[in-house]
């Protein structure tokens, strides 16, 4: 074999080797995937990536047509050694614009990925929703948590959460209820990105609350412990518009 066939090979396999790697890291959705996969997805991103600086003076006023349509789901909490997550039963959904999605999961970073007006918060709860039809397509709502009273909620995630990471637990008789996390009085932005982790898929609709939750510092000290500070980087807004409801 000569040197220019024996070069042309090395090249061959490695590539194969790295789509590979590509095509395994990316099988997965928010909040399932190793943040230290990040740097293979990131040759592949445009100028819709999330999270967000928002900043709220700069928001136009916005007007969406919101229903929640949730209902209480037994207790399937995991400790997925990036993140805690709370899988939610079939069946609760939320009404966007005319379209339903499906409530997925909830999950948790520390400290909070989106930023309003510069402030970066201790944690920030994920709750993933994906289009009925058409589960490529997500929705995802971001509570922004402060240092403050035990939130209910949170202490049946945080009291059963397994202390071995990549175990889920099933909590008989206690349930989860969603939303006992939100009242749609309270305001949100909203904007169009992405999932925060690989492979971050550009078809999210975020909406983001303005009123900040409250959690125990031994709540959001026992999830970070977990998961370590498992946020993303804020990304550019590029030419994006947050509008304000």
């Amino acid at each position: 074999m000569n040197m220019r066939t024996a070069l042309g090979l090395a090249l061959a396999m490695s590539a194969l080797s790295q789509s590979s790697f590509a095509q395994e890291a990316i099988h997965g959705h928010e909040g399932e995937q190793e943040v230290g996969l990040a740097y293979i997805a990131e040759e592949h991103i445009s100028n819709a990536q999330s999270p967000i600086n928002i900043l709220s003076g700069k928001a136009t006023e916005g007007h969406h047509d919101v229903a929640l349509h949730y209902q209480p789901s037994g207790s399937h909490i995991g400790n997925l050694g990036h993140t805690v997550e709370a899988f939610y039963e079939k069946g609760s959904t939320l009404d966007f614009d005319g379209q339903q999605y499906e409530l997925q999961q909830m999950h948790f970073h520390t400290p909070s990925e989106h930023l309003l007006d510069g402030i970066t918060y201790p944690m920030e709860m994920h709750m993933v929703h994906t289009l009925v039809g058409n589960p490529g397509k997500y929705l995802v709502i971001g509570v922004l948590f402060r240092e403050g009273d035990a939130d209910k909620t949170l202490a049946t995630i945080v009291n059963n959460v397994p202390d071995t990471a990549g175990e889920t637990r099933d909590v008989p008789g206690i349930s989860l209820n969603a939303s006992a996390l939100l009242n749609f009085s309270e305001h949100y932005f909203h904007y169009e990105g992405s999932l925060t982790t690989p492979p971050y898929t550009e078809t999210v609709t975020w909406l983001v609350m303005k009123d900040v939750h409250e959690a125990s510092p031994e709540q959001i000290a026992r999830i970070n412990a977990l998961e370590g500070n498992n946020a993303r980087h804020i990304q550019d807004i590029s030419a994006r518009q947050v509008d304000s409801n």
